[in-house]
């Protein structure tokens, strides 16, 4: 049989499979062109480096991605040439508080002859590095956004969801997100809580960071009197320098021991890093040599822990670092704040107090990740902004096992770890966006708040029987509240200064959202009481009769029916009381007390605790502001003092002059910075509880820093609105 039919058959399929091959390898690609890494490749070669960004062109390119994708766009500019572009995907129910997701557009210089390939060429080696100059830091995550919505395209949201990619965040975001946090286009966003850059882990764990160090910029300069370069003679202007440099790297040297030692992480302590020195005659040659100059000037770079007191800092500066006897000045440059706007630290509570922390956290072990112990950020990003506004913000990239390689040579991400990122980022946003429990609670306690503030202030100028009518009606409204969550959410907003400044809100808003002349079955239908529920105050009515005896243990200080311990102090000749503060245990609250009477009464006082020996008594009469410091700060000592490690960085007490008080700005024996051991988190005098209130509170951004507290209504003999709860 002849077997040329098959020859001619299999030569025949030969030449249509050389056909087709063309056509399927431009086939696979166009794929290539279109895929998750090619897109992120793109975006990695737009140059928004300083000092010339091109954010125009980031900006055209992120906005073509999105509106791929159906998401609305909208480019807002509040510097002329750095815009910012807002990305909206609209949830089914826009009225609750939306989520941020925040990146910024530009990135640092780089020096193209110390990389092993071009930094802007976004090369992806054989092992799946893609070399980058913003790979980490953090044109991914900006990506890893939409391409995690992408993958969600029939899925509706039940909150809204906004992007921001923002300018300038490399040198201070003062005229990116500074700008927009305080824009009108930001305050209708309505935020309840914001994701914001971390940094890569070198393990399988992700890394998440509830805080960033706060910078500042320190110049010194000393003067002198000039004289010839071979003459000793004290005072000159370098002399005074060196001896500042010498005592500020003790201070540093003190601070890195800590971290050396294992008792503090890099970013829990104060770091002074020298950044330049200028000084010198100069000469067509370089500088005179055989003169002493007449000035002399260095510049350093500090970076403050949240838990850091700005003010002992300031005075340490002022009297070592930079002492006017040695004719030196300083310039401090605090590049954004350092407090929020309650006057508390930047710091967004990662425990069960925060509903977001927990879907968070939740939604990172859906994606199969696992969280390590949340950290302060040793550098600074945008999310100060948030904080300083109240709301709930988390620094978060996700990158395992990568070196950290931000602002260095050479920076790249593996394409497998930016895929892996992209996956759980889905698995994150489906989580946020669709827990209505914390939209609730938000609602509950923002809306319930605002109207009863109102109402009460309204009625408080009309005469005692009015007053008491408020805080009946009052009574009521906050029962309606407590009936769906915490009975000590609702009063630590009250006791941390919640004001009716800006608080409007009309009786048919209340009506509609559930708070007035409604049950509270209707505010949260989820969450009704059952059987078992309505038995739980029997059991704590009994719990709390056989614990009643602690409640007269310590002077100035009470427990309340739920377990948290407060105190105040009566104004000596008034009529009013000074809060000092809710604790989680009764020591906290005693300190405070005993810290409050020292200031009122000095060494007459009658105190729960013995005085220390080197306690600071006032020599003056201080403000009730000044005396609730003093007491929170004495408080926050209990708390370390019972913790287990528990250590402070060292300090030196400096001299202070036989004149010294204690005044609003200062406070004596207090220490710079308080560190925890690796197993704890920074504690904040404040409890969890009203740190969120408020933070809820502040969500829909409707009002500015308080003015006037409830307590300044209160006459003595009044009934306390409280009193109804």
């Amino acid at each position: 049989m002849s077997s040329t039919p098959f020859f001619s058959a299999l030569t025949v399929l030969v030449l249509l499979l050389s056909l087709l091959y063309p056509t399927t390898q431009l086939h696979l690609e166009d794929q290539e062109q279109d895929s998750p890494v090619s897109r992120f490749q793109q975006y990695l070669r737009i140059k928004t480096a300083h000092p010339n960004p091109d954010y125009a062109s980031a900006v055209s390119f992120l906005s073509s991605q999105a509106q791929s994708i159906g998401l609305k766009t909208l480019t807002l500019e509040f510097a002329p040439g750095k815009p910012l572009l807002l990305l909206t995907w609209p949830g089914s129910n826009p009225s609750l508080p939306s989520i941020l997701l925040n990146s910024h557009l530009d990135s640092v210089p780089a020096e193209p002859s110390k990389w092993l390939h071009p930094p802007f060429s976004a090369t992806r080696s054989s092992d799946g590095k893609i070399y980058a100059r913003g790979s980490q830091d953090d044109k991914c995550i900006g990506m890893q956004y939409l391409e995690a919505i992408r993958n969600l395209p029939d899925f509706i949201p039940l909150r809204t969801i906004h992007i921001s990619y923002v300018p300038d965040e490399e040198i201070g975001g003062l005229d990116g997100i500074a700008k927009f946090a305080n824009s009108k286009e930001f305050k209708d966003l309505n935020v309840g809580f914001m994701l914001d850059e971390g940094q890569a882990s070198t393990t399988d764990e992700f890394r998440v960071f509830y805080a960033d160090r706060s910078p500042w910029g320190l110049i010194i300069k000393a003067f002198g009197m000039p004289g010839h370069g071979s003459k000793m003679f004290d005072n000159s202007a370098m002399e005074n320098l060196m001896k500042s440099v010498e005592v500020m790297t003790r201070f540093r040297e003190n601070q890195f021991d800590v971290v050396k030692a294992g008792l503090a992480a890099p970013s829990e302590v104060i770091s002074v890093n020298p950044v330049y020195v200028k000084a010198g005659t100069p000469s067509p040659s370089g500088f005179v040599m055989n003169m002493q100059p007449s000035e002399a000037e260095a510049g350093f770079d500090v970076r403050l822990p949240p838990t850091t007191d700005p003010d002992l800092l300031k005075k340490r500066i002022a009297d070592e670092w930079a002492p006017a006897i040695r004719n030196m000045t300083y310039q401090i440059t605090e590049k954004g704040p350092i407090r929020d706007y309650m006057g508390r630290p930047l710091m967004t509570p990662t425990n069960d107090s925060n509903p977001w922390w927990s879907v968070f956290n939740q939604a990172i072990k859906m994606g199969g990740g696992q969280l390590a112990k949340p950290e302060i950020l040793p550098s600074t990003t945008d999310a100060r902004y948030m904080r300083q506004k109240g709301i709930p913000t988390l620094g978060f990239s996700p990158m395992t096992n990568t070196p950290i390689l931000l602002h260095e040579h050479n920076e790249f991400l593996k394409d497998t770890v930016y895929l892996k990122g992209i996956k759980l980022g889905g698995h994150m946003l489906f989580r946020l966006l669709v827990s209505q429990a914390a939209a609730d609670f938000q609602s509950a306690i923002y809306f319930g708040c605002r109207y009863a503030l109102v109402e009460y202030v309204k009625q408080s100028f009309n005469g005692r029987f009015m007053r008491k009518r408020a805080m009946k009606r009052l009574g009521v409204v906050f029962n309606i509240i407590a009936g769906v969550t915490s009975h000590d959410a609702v009063l630590e907003l009250r006791d941390s200064g919640a004001t009716a400044n800006g608080l409007l809100i009309t009786k048919g808003e209340a009506r509609e959202r559930g708070v007035i002349n409604t049950k509270a079955t209707s505010i949260l239908p989820s969450m009704v009481k059952t059987e078992e529920d309505k038995i739980k105050p029997e059991a704590s009515k009994s719990m709390l009769s056989s614990s009643s005896c602690k409640k007269n243990k310590y002077k100035g200080v009470r427990m309340r029916s739920w377990g948290s311990w407060v105190s105040e102090i009566r104004a000596p000749n008034q009529k009013t009381r000074i809060w000092l503060g809710s604790y989680s245990t009764p020591e906290a609250a005693a300190r405070a007390y005993d810290a409050a009477l020292l200031c009122l009464k000095g060494s007459s006082a009658n105190l729960n605790f013995p005085i220390s020996p080197s306690s600071h008594l006032p020599d003056t009469v201080m403000s009730p502001k000044s005396i609730q410091r003093v007491a929170a700060a004495a408080a926050n000592s209990c708390y370390y003092e019972n913790a287990t490690p528990t250590t402070t960085t060292p300090i030196s007490n400096p001299t202070t002059p036989s004149s010294s008080s204690l005044s609003d700005h200062h406070i004596d024996d207090v220490p710079l910075i308080h560190i925890t051991s690796g197993a704890e988190e920074p504690t904040l005098v404040i409890d969890p509880w009203m740190d969120f209130g408020d933070q809820m509170l502040n969500a829909c951004a409707f009002f500015d820093p308080p003015t006037m507290t409830i307590e300044d209504f209160y006459e003595e003999g009044d009934i306390s609105l409280w009193s109804f709860c």
